[in-house]
């Protein structure tokens, strides 16, 4: 899902999680506050590791919801993907900052995000993003017999 066409999408790897993806959001948000200056690459490994799960999470998704939803509500499933390509540009740019921090890169002399707040942006909204999936998605999904996919929350809790 964090791909406009069905062909540029990853391939589904049969090795993830079944864990809710908010155990990824969380995990990645408690490497954060618990990292130093100096542990720029134990922040990249673990944006990285974050990224891979949320677009083998988002494919799964495709995978099994949006050939449905484009025919039952295409409105909604053009919706959906259009958030869903913003979510890929920001794991994008969360990706290429924590690996130009870690090779002490800067781009430009003006100031630009960090990992840490571009990542809490990314969490607040992917969040959201997620509870208005359970509110409009999940519905219909479910009165039409259609399974969620491993990892999709069965609650979301506070924002980290």
């Amino acid at each position: 899902m964090f791909v406009s066409h069905r062909k540029t999408q990853p391939a589904i790897s049969g090795h993830y999680h079944d864990k809710p993806v908010t155990t990824h959001l969380r995990e990645l948000s408690h490497t954060l506050q618990e990292a130093g200056a100096g542990d720029t690459q134990q922040v990249q490994t673990a944006v990285n590791v974050c990224a891979w799960q949320l677009r083998q999470f988002a494919a799964r998704q495709w995978d099994a919801y949006y050939p449905f939803l484009a025919d039952y509500d295409p409105v909604l499933a053009n919706r959906l993907e259009d958030r869903i390509l913003k979510f890929a540009a920001a794991l994008d740019r969360l990706e290429c900052t924590a690996r130009g921090a870690t090779l002490k890169q800067a781009r430009s002399c003006i100031p630009a995000p960090t990992v840490k707040q571009l990542w809490r942006v990314f969490n607040r909204d992917y969040r959201a993003f997620l509870a208005e999936q359970a509110a409009t998605l999940l519905p219909v999904l479910g009165r039409h017999g259609i399974t969620p996919v491993a990892g999709t929350p069965s609650q979301l809790g506070p924002l980290l």
